[in-house]
């Protein structure tokens, strides 16, 4: 399978991950008592995104070994699926540093 294939494959892959994880915490029910009531919906959201950045950095490994064979349209591709996941986890980070 050539590189253009691969990130096209994982990109599509990237893409289902993080729906799935905002699928997820709408139709799963919150389950718990007290302060930990919902904990399972953030632990599965948190999970469908660990996974989505795993698959976003493959993407990116493979953009950065082959970029020169790659087509135009999957360069830019190429790039999506990492430049969303970072500025994804950026923004969680700084949110919860700086949240009230």
């Amino acid at each position: 399978m050539s590189a253009n294939k691969w990130i096209v494959a994982l990109t599509r892959l990237w893409v289902v991950m993080v729906a799935s994880g905002f699928a997820y915490t709408q139709l799963a029910s919150p389950t718990g008592d007290g302060f930990a009531r919902g904990m399972n919906l953030l632990m599965g959201f948190a999970l469908f995104q660990l996974g989505a950045i795993v698959i976003a950095i493959a993407v990116f490994v493979i953009w950065i070994v082959q970029r020169k064979t790659l087509a135009p349209i999957v360069r830019l591709l190429g790039l999506v699926a990492p430049a969303v996941s970072l500025v994804a986890v950026a923004y969680a980070i700084l949110w919860l540093s700086f949240a009230p």
